[in-house]
């Protein structure tokens, strides 16, 4: 019967991954959870004090994992791709900057490892900024990731339909060291497991 199946399934069937619905759960929170639902009682968290000692402690693991941002470059220009990475990494000194030449070899990064901020050129081969962007909304790994797009032949027409896909920002190139630095700490600052350090005086 229902009943019988149900009560079957509250004894012996494994508690449900959690991040299976929130791909954003750091992972200390979710092995935290799961202790306290394991359905052995020599394995499962003993008391409340003890579970909210675990998210606690969940909680500090998970700020020095996520404190650290990823920011993800794309753009088939050599030459941008390390102006970029050069800006970025002395902006944000404890970031990971990683950038590829491409839409398709971004998105599978990003599909694997969801970024904390995209930074996309708009007229690329293959795939290019457009599309990448449609791509990283349609997926719900990346569904929430603050994306910029910057470009050098695109103009009001491009940004209606990059609003309107979802991304954040769009800022023409050549464009201003601070501004893009600006920018990407807003968007940074977006995601609730990052927060910019301190603004200091920086050089361009």
């Amino acid at each position: 019967s229902t009943l019988s199946e149900t009560l079957r399934l509250q004894v012996k069937a494994p508690p449900p991954r959690l991040i299976t619905r929130r791909h954003d759960l750091p992972k200390p929170f979710e092995d935290a959870v799961l202790q306290a639902l394991a359905k052995d009682p020599l394995e499962r968290t003993a008391t409340v004090e003890d579970f909210r000692e675990a998210l606690a402690a969940a909680w500090e693991c998970s700020r020095d994992e996520t404190g650290s941002p990823f920011v993800l470059i794309v753009d088939d220009e050599p030459g941008y791709r390390s102006l970029l990475t050069k800006l970025l990494t002395r902006a944000f000194p404890t970031a990971r900057v990683e950038a590829v030449p491409d839409g398709t070899r971004a998105l599978a990064l990003a599909r694997s490892h969801p970024p904390n901020l995209v930074l996309s050129d708009l007229d690329m081969p293959g795939m290019n900024g457009i599309e990448l962007t449609a791509e990283l909304r349609a997926h719900e790994a990346t569904r929430e990731v603050p994306i910029l797009v910057a470009t050098g032949v695109g103009g009001p027409r491009d940004w209606h339909v990059l609003s309107q896909l979802g991304a954040d920002a769009f800022v023409i190139k050549p464009f201003d060291p601070l501004q893009i630095i600006g920018m990407a700490e807003s968007l940074l600052a977006r995601r609730a497991a990052w927060r910019p350090p301190p603004r200091s005086r920086r050089s361009s």
